[in-house]
């Protein structure tokens, strides 16, 4: 009885010492998961409150203005012309004149000895001739305006009578030893007001009140990350010069009205890929 009740004894300190250890391991354990929970929630706080206070949203407005004359036309547009004209031609049925003409021809070679009928054909061929003269004469008055103005002798990219038979882009800049093109751009900061609007105020404050154009929507067309700060985003516009001249704000010091081609020298890659996918 002694050695059976030794036996219990020591079964039960035994279970004991491990149901303690392993409390103590469940007990440092629960600790630890507890502690980096609170190290991740800390963690987590902090980068959300970096997050929320260093993004920014901007909208920028691209102002094209459309070509006003039509572009050069290559080697084999100008073959192809003369062949349809060709084509035309001889597909094309007899004018009213031409009709006239046929038939005083037609009467030419059946005449006689009839002084009516002759007078009547010099009168008309008299009359042809002298219209004939009147519009050559006419013709070489007229000298077509030349492709190529003084804006574009001189390269004065602030003018907008350059490149007329191509689109051109307006373009700003804030600091005058800054290097940095930009579009039209302006931060969001009234959360009361759209993209749209916000980006139709920042044309008058940037441009002045003379500048007239036409938001071709109320959606932007394009959107581009990451522009200057991690998470910063700018939403593109694209709106058509209709009439006026660029007046600058005084946070503004020069503006210049460029091609695609020539955009590509003066802003940032990444901005040069966002602008040609919807600048014509």
């Amino acid at each position: 009885m002694a050695a059976s009740g030794a036996l219990n004894a020591g079964r039960h300190i035994r279970f004991s010492s491990l149901v303690f250890v392993g409390s103590a391991k469940k007990n440092r354990l629960k600790t630890g998961c507890l502690r980096s929970a609170k190290a991740f929630s800390i963690r987590n706080q902090s980068t959300m409150q970096v997050q929320d206070k260093n993004p920014r949203i901007f909208t920028a407005v691209c102002v094209q203005r459309s070509p006003v004359v039509t572009k050069m036309k290559s080697h084999l547009e100008v073959a192809y012309q003369k062949f349809q004209d060709q084509l035309e031609l001889e597909h094309s049925a007899l004018s009213e004149d031409e009709v006239q003409l046929e038939e005083f021809l037609q009467r030419k070679k059946k005449l006689k000895d009839d002084d009516d009928e002759n007078m009547t054909i010099g009168i008309f061929e008299a009359d042809r001739k002298e219209f004939e003269e009147e519009q050559e004469e006419e013709g070489k008055k007229f000298i077509p305006a030349d492709r190529c103005t003084e804006s574009d002798k001189v390269n004065d990219l602030r003018s907008l009578q350059r490149k007329l038979g191509e689109t051109l882009i307006l373009f700003v800049k804030k600091q005058k030893d800054s290097e940095t093109w930009e579009a039209l751009h302006a931060e969001v900061t009234n959360t009361n007001e759209t993209l749209q609007q916000v980006a139709s105020k920042s044309v008058s404050e940037i441009c002045g009140t003379d500048l007239s154009v036409q938001f071709l929507n109320n959606a932007p067309i394009a959107v581009i990350k990451n522009y200057k700060n991690k998470g910063n985003k700018v939403f593109f516009y694209k709106v058509n010069y209709v009439t006026g001249c660029v007046s600058l704000g005084e946070e503004y010091s020069d503006h210049i009205w460029v091609t695609t081609e020539e955009m590509r020298d003066l802003v940032d890659q990444k901005y040069y890929n966002i602008l040609k996918r919807f600048l014509s």
